[in-house]
């Protein structure tokens, strides 16, 4: 598996845990007199084979350096982190339907979030991997990407891609009743021209609420 050398973090405290950002991520560490001339490196203990523990954890590096091995050489630690695995997304694009394709992908994204197949923390298809599944311009994605950002869904870190935003569920359902009531005042406008009345109304809106 490939990684992506994040930094290089040197003069550690022995047996001391140190954080490091988000992501998963795996640590190495070798001698540094490895990467010393060739003069230097006869001058430092004789070289031995350092099998460097590791953890891996989601979204936090924890490790330590060995005291015994930190009093011979000066170690050198190097984190590599692999990219967050992106969360399969299936959506389907209509080139036919009059919703412009940016709102297909974001409203299918959004019930994702709600329904719970995307979670917060997921990594979502960068805009280049989405445009190029769904064979769409990546200005297309950004739009839609852009509607999500603002709308709470979605948040964006630069350097590591899209993630489901933490709070978002309690946005999407007051924009949901908005839209309700939106159409709730149309309907019930051509009821009144109409003649209908409430009770029956309620009945109509019953027999489709529980139509399968």
């Amino acid at each position: 598996m490939s990684g992506v050398v994040r930094g290089v973090a040197e003069s550690f405290v022995p047996e001391k845990t140190y954080p490091w950002g988000g992501g998963e991520y795996i640590v190495c560490a070798a001698p540094t007199h490895d990467y010393l001339p060739r003069d230097e490196r006869l001058m430092k203990p004789p070289h031995r084979p350092v099998h460097w523990p590791y953890r891996r954890h989601p979204r936090l590096l924890n490790f330590s350096i060995d005291t015994v091995l930190y009093m011979y050489y000066s170690v050198l630690v190097i984190v590599i982190q692999y990219s967050t695995a992106e969360v399969f997304v299936e959506l389907f694009i209509n080139n036919h339907a009059s919703k412009p394709i940016y709102e297909q992908i974001s409203d299918q994204i959004k019930a994702l979030i709600i329904n719970g197949e995307l979670k917060p923390g997921d990594a979502i298809p960068s805009i280049r991997s989405m445009a190029k599944s769904l064979h769409i311009s990546v200005l297309t994605v950004q739009k839609a990407y852009d509607s999500l950002q603002t709308d709470g869904f979605i948040e964006t870190t630069a350097g590591k891609g899209c993630f489901v935003s933490a709070q978002n569920q309690d946005f999407y359902l007051e924009e949901q009743q908005k839209k309700i009531e939106e159409h709730f005042s149309e309907a019930i406008e051509i009821a009144r021209c109409s003649g209908i009345k409430l009770d029956k109304l309620t009945r109509l809106l019953t027999l489709l609420y529980e139509e399968d």
